[in-house]
């Protein structure tokens, strides 16, 4: 009977696990770091593009605003300038204005209030007993050859705290009867109007 004997000593099995291991952490490790690289070089790209946006748009916002105040600039010099030219040519007396539109009034009809813009229209505040007055009030300065155009912007019932001071002192004392008040824009025949006053004064312009 043969028997085998081995005198040589066993040689060891390797143990790979911890390798593999140490192997797996590295590539998560290393993966991780190159993720988180690119991740940052990203946002870092992102960040430069957000801000370089918001450059163009404070930019953008600027050229708007400097727009803006210019527009607004232009527009306050060729209001001056229009204001300026409607004087020019605009020497008409007021008072023959006023008279004359008194004269239309009703019995009964007040001016409460006269004034005049840059642009040529006059405003006026009227007192009436009743509401037909104002229509036919509006109707006379439609009429009117010195008119050129004429609109009631609006109609309504006073109080007494509507009144001018020295009437209303007068009134605070005395039974108060409400009274409408219409409000008329009126724009001049301008050309006209001189032409009726340069009659009326003989021929002498002044």
């Amino acid at each position: 009977m043969l028997v085998d004997i081995n005198l040589l000593p066993k040689k060891e099995r390797k143990n790979f696990t911890l390798f593999i291991i140490l192997a797996v952490l590295s590539s998560v490790i290393l993966i991780g770091t190159l993720f988180f690289l690119i991740y940052g070089n990203a946002m870092q790209k992102e960040e430069q593009i957000l801000k370089e946006k918001i450059l163009q748009i404070n930019g953008k916002l600027q050229q708007e605003q400097d727009k803006l105040i210019t527009m607004q600039e232009i527009t306050s010099i060729e209001e001056l300038k229009s204001a300026v030219k409607w004087a020019e040519t605009y020497p008409i007396k007021a008072v023959e204005v006023l008279k004359h539109l008194t004269s239309l009034l009703p019995e009964r009809g007040f001016i409460l209030q006269y004034s005049y813009n840059e642009k040529g229209i006059i405003h006026l505040s009227v007192q009436f007993d009743t509401s037909r007055e104002a229509a036919q009030y509006l109707q006379w300065l439609t009429d009117s050859e010195w008119v050129d155009e004429v609109s009631i912007t609006s109609l309504g019932l006073s109080t007494i705290s509507d009144l001018p001071a020295d009437l209303y002192n007068e009134m605070i004392n005395n039974e108060f009867i409400p009274r409408y008040i219409g409000e008329f824009d009126i724009s001049l025949a301008r050309e006209k109007v001189k032409e009726m006053l340069y009659i009326e004064e003989g021929g002498n312009s002044k």
